[in-house]
């Protein structure tokens, strides 16, 4: 199936499905919904792929950085 082909199913652009692919737009609940009519899978499952996504990047921008600065203070480099 054809980028083109899924976005004009789910009903958006081929751009909007463009930035979703690209991690540039989030999966709202409804294209949860969306996504899983056409896979015929759960919306639950999608949103977990998303929740995940989000942590995972919540981690590397937030937790980290405070993780080294811990590193760092208890090295004596600070």
């Amino acid at each position: 199936m054809s980028a083109a082909a899924a976005a004009r199913m789910l009903g958006i652009s081929r751009q909007i499905f463009h930035d979703i692919l690209a991690e540039r737009k989030p999966l709202s609940g409804a294209m949860c919904l969306k996504i899983a009519r056409l896979f015929g899978s759960t919306p639950q499952f999608w949103m977990r792929l998303q929740a995940d996504y989000d942590l995972k990047k919540a981690a590397r921008r937030y937790i980290r950085p405070s993780i080294t600065a811990e590193s760092k203070k208890s090295d004596g480099r600070e």
